[in-house]
């Protein structure tokens, strides 16, 4: 037994920098003289945690003992391993219970039920063992295995694909979301006769699963976004800006749902050069991956790459939420086909790249085409790790986890660039706080005026979440303020909740909010939903959403007091002299109404007139002249205070006496 709990010590110190750790169950060791029946066993937990709120309490050390055994036990101490399933599920309960057990008298050890990741990808794939996938592990490949000890991906990242669609290749269909034909205009994207898309799909995420190829980011999800169309005339696959547009829009329209297209993967030609395309892109949530192209046809009927810097308008397309991508060869080399410029922002694998074609086969394929997955496959292994980041945040780690290169353009012009490093970029954004990533809705179904939203958990960690069970107004959508009806609930890592919400007639939002610490960092981030709708077979269901702010507030244990508000004299006139006190250690910015509100506005201060701003020095005071109302007589102030980046928001309101009677609102992070 003293090998087990070796064990057990070294998988504490390895996990417990990481916080990997189940949220609601303890292991501990406990001594005991012998092996004892059941019954005494469980006699001796009962008493050993009757303080502790637990379910369910299980004995993993519990063996059939033979004559062997006994004769072993006999010699030797027995040590009972226990699990105890808490019934508070939180990481601070945890430890909190594990302390408490490890200052117990007869426990040996004590500690979280630690979670044990998955060992990473060796794959066994042919083209990857022999080395055929060389931009993958190849010298001027992305090293791609110090990746994969990091993450291989996730079920809860999608990548689209605006491309000629993807087969039904046993590589890649498991990882099929939600598609769509933009030209055609139906739901048949598998009929990929190119084999382009189903190409670029392969490089982006092939199952590991001793076949063929193995893709940069196997276990994520995928998005057939189908925009080509064969020219008979010109005998080649075309694409219509309009379609991509449109497929640009259809990703945009899946944010915050369970189909969200976290990143956009754009292997065709226009880099630079299309304006209504820049304009889409931007408002695009996600990240967009363009191959910065291939050049042009020489007299010698092979293309030469151009130098984008050149375009009358490149300068625009310097987005945050856009990587342009060029290719390199096994040599690192710039392929002689790929276009460059300072414009491009980064290099990748493009010659000589074996991945899927239609009909369960593979094939090399060469092009910028090629180059543009590899940087699509890392930016889904990136928000696999941390789905949190902003497209610009996923952007700015794989430009400054790149590799140095030099690349040589025409005239044999030097230029100084970048290659792609998976392992640097994903390094890189792991130097970014733990961001939570917002609760995706969708909706699930309606009856009698009910409707049932689930909320889907997209992080690594459980998070604490706040709804209203009513649909609310418009205003009160955006900020998560002033909502009755409020419920809080836990939801697990990575799952999902269904939850009722009832119609109201007045408005047609749902809001969401979760909160969640890290590292002393507490984050709220609110999600507000509208034009909901039951869908359809082809979107399923889905909402639309309005932008999500990402909050930090370092002291949200210590949050503002409220303005204590005092008469300092008897009314004169139709006027109260009303003193407003700032207890707190720094300036307050108030609101307040003018004139006595009504009793309804002064518990929620929405609806008043005659509002004043005026700020309040720390742990100083201010006196003002408050008019009488004949309707009411309630006084009501408001103060909004700025930490970090993060807004609160209290009300304070008061029967207007001569020693008033104040009233305080419950406070609402906003």
């Amino acid at each position: 037994m003293p090998v087990l709990i070796g064990k057990l010590v070294c998988v504490r110190a390895r996990f417990e920098a990481s916080l990997r750790l189940n949220d609601g169950q303890i292991m501990f060791i406990k001594k005991s003289n012998s092996v004892l029946t059941d019954k005494i066993r469980y006699v001796i937990i009962a008493l050993q945690i009757s303080d502790i709120n637990y379910t369910d309490v299980k004995d993993l050390s519990k063996v059939a003992l033979n004559d062997s055994l006994e004769d072993y036990y006999s010699q030797n101490v027995f040590r009972q391993i226990l699990r105890i399933d808490l019934e508070e599920k939180s990481k601070e309960n945890v430890i909190s219970v594990v302390k408490q057990l490890q200052a117990t008298e007869g426990i040996v050890y004590a500690s979280p039920d630690y979670i044990f990741e998955t060992e990473s990808l060796s794959p066994n794939d042919p083209y990857y063992t022999n080395g055929s996938q060389w931009g993958l592990n190849g010298t001027y490949g992305i090293d791609i295995e110090e990746a994969w000890d990091i993450t291989t991906g996730s079920q809860e990242v999608t990548v689209g694909v605006i491309d000629t669609g993807i087969s039904f290749h046993e590589d890649l269909y498991t990882k099929f979301s939600v598609g769509y034909d933009f030209y055609n205009g139906n739901n048949l994207t598998t009929d990929d006769e190119s084999s382009h898309g189903t190409h670029v799909t392969g490089i982006i995420a092939a199952t590991s699963n001793q076949k063929g190829i193995v893709g940069t980011a196997p276990n994520i999800k995928l998005s057939a976004l189908q925009t080509s169309y064969w020219d008979e005339e010109e005998e080649k696959y075309l694409n219509s800006i309009s379609d991509v547009l449109a497929a640009i829009g259809f990703a945009s329209g899946m944010w915050g749902t369970t189909y969200q297209i976290s990143i956009l993967n754009h292997s065709i030609a226009g880099f630079g050069t299309s304006t209504s395309m820049l304009y889409s892109i931007s408002q695009f949530p996600g990240l967009f991956v363009w191959s910065a192209g291939n050049g042009v046809k020489g007299p010698d009927n092979i293309y030469h790459g151009v130098n984008v810097d050149e375009y009358s308008n490149i300068n625009s397309f310097a987005l945050d939420n856009l990587i342009s991508v060029g290719a390199i060869d096994r040599y690192g080399r710039k392929a002689e086909f790929s276009n460059y410029g300072n414009n491009v922002d980064i290099y990748a694998p493009g010659v000589s790249i074996w991945s899927c074609v239609p009909n369960n086969s593979y094939a090399t394929k060469q092009g910028a085409s090629m180059a543009a997955p590899f940087v699509s496959g890392v930016a889904a292994l990136i928000l696999s790790d941390n789905p949190g980041l902003t497209a610009a945040q996923v952007k700015d780690a794989i430009i400054e986890g790149a590799k140095s290169i030099t690349i040589t353009g025409n005239n044999n012009v030097k230029y100084s660039s970048l290659r792609l490093s998976a392992a640097g970029a994903l390094e890189c954004a792991r130097e970014y706080s733990v961001i939570p990533a917002p609760l995706r809705l969708s909706v699930a179904g309606k009856n009698n005026g009910v409707w049932s939203i689930r909320l889907r958990n997209p992080n690594n960690f459980a998070v604490y979440a706040a709804y209203n069970s009513k649909m609310c107004f418009e205003n009160d959508a955006k900020t998560f303020s002033g909502l009755s009806d409020i419920v809080d609930i836990t939801i697990n890592a990575k799952t999902t909740k269904t939850v009722s919400i009832s119609e109201n007639a007045l408005a047609g939002w749902i809001t969401a909010s979760i909160g969640y610490s890290h590292n002393n960092q507490h984050y709220r981030l609110i999600t507000c939903a509208h034009g909901l709708s039951e869908g359809s077979a082809t979107f399923s269901y889905y909402v639309v959403h309005n932008t999500v702010s990402v909050l930090n507030y370092p002291e949200v244990s210590s949050p503002p007091s409220y303005l204590d508000i005092s008469i300092t004299a008897n009314k004169t006139g139709k006027q109260w002299t009303v003193k407003f006190i700032n207890d707190n250690s720094y300036d307050v910015n108030i609101e307040y109404n003018s004139k006595l509100c009504f009793s309804g506005d002064a518990k929620s201060f929405s609806g008043l007139k005659d509002i004043v701003s005026t700020t309040i020095p720390a742990n100083l005071s201010k006196t003002v002249k408050i008019s009488t109302n004949a309707l009411a007589d309630y006084i009501a102030v408001k103060i909004n205070y700025y930490y970090h980046g993060f807004a609160y928001s209290r009300v304070t309101y008061a029967k207007a006496e001569v020693s008033p009677t104040c009233y305080n609102n419950q406070i609402r992070y906003l």
